[in-house]
C-alpha cells in the first residue's frame, strides 16, 4: 500500500476511534500476562524454594495518541506540530526500550533452556555460550540502531515541523536511517 492510499483510507475512517477498544485490549492482555507470570513463579517457588535467573529476566523484559489516525492527529492539532513532536518523542522512548526488551526475552528463554536442559554435554554449553554472546551483540547493537536512527537525536522528532511543512524555531538539520 502506498503512502497516498493509506492516507485516503485514514481519511474514509476519519471518525473512527479505536482508543476504548485498544485501552481495553491492553488492560485484559497486560492482566493475562501477570497472571501468567505469577503462576510461573509460584509454581517455580513450590518446586524449588527460589526464582531462578529465567524467571527474574521475564519480569525485567515484561517491566516495559493511541487509537486515532494519524490524518487526525495532525488535521486536529491546534499548535501545529505539537502532537505530532509528542507522539514523535513517545515512539522514540518506545523503541529505546523495544531492543533490550527483546534481548531480554531471549536470554530469558537461553537460561530456561540451561536450567531444563542438562548441561553436561559440551557441545550444549558451548551452544548455549555461543547463542547467549550472539543475543548480547545483536542486542547491544539493536539498541545503538535505535538511538542513533536520526542524528542528532533530536531530529527524530523535530522533524515533525519539517513533515508538516512548518517554519521551525529554530534552523533543524539532520538525517534519518531509511525504513527498512
Amino acid at each position: 500500500m502506498n503512502q497516498t492510499s493509506a492516507y485516503e483510507s485514514q481519511l474514509a475512517h476519519w471518525d473512527d476511534d479505536t482508543a476504548p477498544e485498544n485501552l481495553a485490549a491492553s488492560v485484559v492482555l497486560i492482566i493475562a500476562v501477570l497472571l501468567v507470570l505469577g503462576l510461573r513463579c509460584f509454581a517455580q517457588r513450590r518446586i524449588n524454594k527460589q526464582l531462578e535467573a529465567d524467571n527474574i529476566m521475564i519480569f525485567f523484559a515484561f517491566s516495559n495518541g493511541v487509537g486515532k489516525h494519524l490524518a487526525r492527529v495532525k488535521a486536529t492539532d491546534t499548535h501545529k506540530p505539537r502532537q505530532m513532536i509528542r507522539i514523535l518523542k513517545a515512539a522514540y522512548a518506545i523503541a529505546l526500550l523495544h531492543g533490550p526488551c527483546l534481548g531480554l526475552i531471549k536470554i530469558s528463554i537461553l537460561l530456561f533452556y540451561r536450567r531444563i536442559f542438562t548441561m553436561h554435554r559440551r557441545t550444549f554449553q558451548v551452544a548455549f555460550y555461543i547463542l547467549g554472546i550472539y543475543t548480547l551483540v545483536v542486542t547491544i547493537v539493536t539498541i545503538f540502531i535505535f538511538m542513533f536512527q536520526c542524528l542528532p537525536v533530536t531530529f527524530f522528532w523535530e522533524r515533525a515541523y519539517l513533515l508538516e511543512n512548518l517554519e521551525p524555531p529554530h534552523a533543524i538539520k539532520g538525517r534519518c536511517l531509511p525504513p527498512p
